[in-house]
């Protein structure tokens, strides 16, 4: 993976053909998903109104669906995620990702050049921080009457666990917890469910697990939420 792709500033957002290129993506794939996943989205209220305020979203990660699927739940927002290195050693994946935003993270051990990336981000104005603080997808997709298990998932670093509370406290920024949840019946027919809970406002100062804590409670809310809205649609 070339270094530069985990480093990122201001200007590298500036560019319009890679607002243009976000724009496409996260529209296009909330179009697909809405029609082949019955995409549906909760807590629309809570969108923030300024488009020029960054703030650090958080979600839960299920399926490489979501980042554009939020994308699109809060468009025209823009969300610039932190992506696993091992997305880029494909050299066309690379490419894409570099264009829409994204750049890379090391998940066992957080380097200066991803802090300072993301911080650039927060610096733009007109372009989030997107993080998932679990870490990698967890495999909770519901599929009726399946008994199987899924796959045991990697373990990731603390600094990235409390990455969206550190970047939060230091930037200033507010943050937007967000809950997915997928549901499979046993006839195909998918449900893909966004939650998007209220705006944590900005606590430059406080406590980092104060903060982390805060962001587990709300994140924990709205993918309750997001999955009861799933079983409901299951049931029918």
């Amino acid at each position: 993976m070339p270094p530069t792709y985990n480093q990122v500033d201001t200007v590298h957002y500036q560019n319009p053909f890679r607002c243009l290129a976000y724009y496409i993506c996260a529209f296009g794939c909330h179009v697909y998903l809405r029609i082949f996943y019955n995409i549906k989205t909760l807590g629309r209220e809570n969108i923030p109104k300024k488009l020029d305020d960054s703030i650090v979203v958080t979600s839960n990660h299920i399926c490489n669906w979501d980042p554009f699927a939020i994308g699109g739940a809060i468009f025209p927002h823009k969300i610039a995620f932190m992506a696993k290195r091992e997305l880029y050693e494909s050299k066309k994946k690379a490419f894409w990702l570099w264009w829409v935003g994204a750049f890379a993270i090391n998940r066992q051990k957080v380097e200066k050049a991803s802090i300072r990336s993301a911080k650039e981000v927060l610096k733009t104005g007109h372009w989030h921080l997107g993080i998932f603080p679990e870490g990698t997808r967890k495999q909770s997709a519901i599929i009726t009457g399946s008994d199987s298990q899924p796959p045991p998932e990697e373990e990731e670093s603390d600094d990235i666990k409390k990455g969206a509370a550190f970047f939060a406290r230091t930037s200033n920024a507010g943050i937007l917890p967000i809950g997915v949840a997928l549901g499979i019946k046993a006839d195909g027919k998918k449900h893909y469910i966004i939650s998007i809970g209220p705006l944590i406002p900005a606590q430059k100062g406080a406590d980092i697990d104060t903060i982390s804590q805060q962001i587990h409670a709300a994140m924990t809310a709205e993918k309750q939420r997001a999955q009861a809205e799933v079983d409901r649609l299951l049931k029918k």
